[in-house]
């Protein structure tokens, strides 16, 4: 019985030593592609720089093959590089920004960068609220108690003051650092303020408004400046300041664009005729051309002349947004069907194949703001189904990540 026993007992330590031997050690899994791009079960996040990572072994200086998976803490981060019209075809969804509430607004664009990138506003129903873009998280507090939309938002170029055109007539003008007024709200129309934009200097503030007026506000003193520029015959849905500040640009619901003298308050030649409602303007960096959206067309004026300059940019549906990349030769629209397509400036034809993401089964699921961010690494892009996408080209390294910015 004893010997019995014994052999018993050699062979389940037999067993056990080989189990624990490295040549019968488990081999690593392979990660199937197809579930590691499966992000319907990942938890959504409230931060911006949940890109898509490499493995955890991955160092500064290896290159490490980017998945499409986001995940909570990221291990590793890619820096994104300037969106060209050679890389847009590469131009990717890096992150999402969720639960965020209302960030659609029908009404118009309420997104804009800060003039060095790091922070972000948007405007909400009753609120707007500043987010740091390299963390996700509130800069401050969320600025709260407004009586309606904010339609517009548009950072001085210092960066140190945020104005807001809302959808009740009202304008405000925050200071970034404290979230406080700096002069007492402006009753600038008995129904909406449309469109708000600083001046290169910052000294002035422009509105497009209700009652088919243009008009000029001094920052300093939240007094109005001049006479109303007074020509269109329905409201006003954008300004814009020329790059050095001489001209204003107004595009109105009576299908005109105009140009206007910042300094004298008049006209400058003709009126821009266009067969639709010309709902955004935009000048290009050196000044010499004017962008207009119209429907489903983008036109480019010769500003000394007031004549079309080369070819429009025509979509298949209607644009609700577009914004010009840092250098003047990209343009990228939000489309009604949820799409966003980048445009080269030059010639006039598709960058890449339209960007999908956004939800495109409802109503509401249009974009309704855009903007690029003034490195040209990001496009940002909202819908009315409270999403907000970054979009861009990802570069495998760690050199030059943003230094996020602190809240006060």
């Amino acid at each position: 019985m004893k010997f019995l026993n014994f052999i018993i007992t050699a062979l389940i330590v037999s067993i056990l030593l080989i189990g624990c031997s490295p040549s019968a050690a488990t081999a690593p899994v392979d990660v199937n592609p197809q579930a590691a791009d499966d992000t319907s079960n990942v938890a959504a996040t409230d931060t911006v720089i949940n890109t898509p990572t490499a493995a955890s072994t991955a160092t500064a200086t290896s290159t490490p093959v980017p998945t499409s998976t986001f995940t909570i803490t990221p291990t590793f981060t890619p820096t994104p590089q300037a969106i060209s019209a050679e890389n847009a075809e590469q131009v990717i969804l890096l992150n999402r920004l969720s639960d965020v509430q209302d960030i659609g607004n029908i009404m118009g664009s309420s997104l804009a960068f800060s003039p060095d990138g790091m922070l972000l506003a948007m405007g909400q129903h009753n609120a707007v609220r500043i987010i740091d873009v390299s963390t996700g998280s509130s800069f401050g507090q969320p600025i709260t108690g407004l009586a309606d939309w904010a339609r517009q938002l548009d950072f001085s170029p210092d960066g140190t003051l945020l104005a807001a055109g809302l959808n009740e007539g009202t304008i405000y003008v925050w200071d970034v650092g404290t979230g406080r007024t700096v002069w007492q709200p402006i009753d600038a129309d008995i129904a909406a303020v449309y469109s708000v934009h600083f001046s290169p200097d910052g000294t002035l503030l422009a509105s497009g408004n209700f009652d088919n007026k243009v008009n000029l506000w001094d920052v300093n003193t939240g007094q109005k400046v001049g006479e109303d520029l007074l020509g269109h015959t329905s409201w006003v849905n954008s300004v814009a300041f020329s790059p050095d500040g001489a001209l204003l640009a107004s595009g109105a619901q009576d299908g005109t664009a105009r140009l206007w003298d910042v300094k004298s308050g008049q006209p400058v030649g003709q009126p821009l005729d266009h067969r639709e409602v010309v709902s955004q303007v935009i000048f290009s960096p050196d000044g010499t051309l004017l962008i207009t959206k119209a429907g489903k067309t983008i036109q480019f004026w010769d500003v000394k002349t007031g004549r079309l300059a080369g070819k429009p940019i025509q979509e298949s549906t209607s644009i609700g947004r577009m914004a010009l990349s840092p250098d003047g030769t990209l343009i990228v629209v939000g489309l009604l069907d949820a799409k966003l397509r980048i445009w080269d400036v030059r010639t006039r034809q598709p960058a890449a194949p339209p960007l999908v993401g956004h939800n495109d089964q409802y109503i509401e699921s249009f974009i309704t703001g855009i903007a690029f961010s003034p490195s040209g690494w990001w496009i940002t892009s909202a819908s009315g189904k409270n999403e907000l996408f970054f979009w861009g080209v990802p570069r495998w390294d760690t050199t030059g990540t943003p230094t996020p910015a602190s809240p006060p």
